[in-house]
């Protein structure tokens, strides 16, 4: 997949709402792997981690209008027709009501809708930084938040494969940040003073900070 998302015409395109698809292992190759969506998402996340590199979360980056109000206003009239699709995955990124729980499964449907955002041109090229730095940490500040509150169980643990059962972002976007750092290497990341120190600037070593807090 290339590192790039393709934007479609809003007005043209005929959205849906998502259903489930993958109901056994077998459907993940011979569906989900050979989807659109699946080279779109792996595209995306590609596209976020080369959009970060080297740059801390309190650097100066392009912040357009978009970015900074779409948390708190509507989406331009426009984009009306995508809501009912990429509406799914926003209400999906945060836990299930149900179990109480919260994974990497909602993590990636948090994902998806900012995929979408890109894809039917809300966001650009240029927004990348910001919707790494900014709109994803902000909602991973959220979570925690949650996490912690409602004493949110893991969704499934993921064993020696994760640092955090809970999400798995902030490691791969955050490994981009930390490339060529003169003073942090991979045997920092266990050190508390370092991840304190440096907690602000970089998702990689915030998430390890907040492990060191609640673990």
């Amino acid at each position: 997949a290339s590192s790039t998302v393709e934007t479609i015409d809003v007005e043209k395109h005929t959205f849906v709402i998502p259903k489930k698809e993958i109901f056994n292992p077998e459907d993940i190759e011979k569906k989900w792997q050979i989807s659109e969506g699946y080279k779109d998402i792996i595209g995306f996340m590609e596209a976020m981690n080369t959009g970060v590199h080297k740059t801390k979360i309190t650097d100066e980056y392009f912040i357009s209008e978009n970015c900074e109000s779409l948390l708190s206003t509507a989406l331009d009239k426009k984009f009306h027709p995508a809501i009912k699709e990429i509406s799914v995955y926003l209400v999906e990124s945060v836990g299930n009501s149900t179990r109480i729980d919260y994974g990497t499964g909602h993590e990636m449907s948090f994902v998806a809708f900012l995929c979408c955002l890109f894809k039917i041109g809300v966001f650009t090229k240029r927004d990348t930084a910001a919707v790494v730095l900014k709109l994803f940490s902000r909602y991973l500040q959220l979570m925690r938040k949650l996490q912690l509150v409602y004493r949110m169980e893991p969704a499934g643990s993921h064993g020696v494969w994760s640092l955090d059962d809970y999400c798995f972002l902030p490691f791969y976007w955050g490994s981009s940040q930390l490339i060529d750092h003169p003073r942090i290497s991979p045997k920092s990341i266990p050190n508390v003073e370092i991840c304190q120190l440096f907690a602000k600037d970089y998702m990689f070593l915030n998430a390890v900070n907040f492990i060191h807090k609640v673990k």
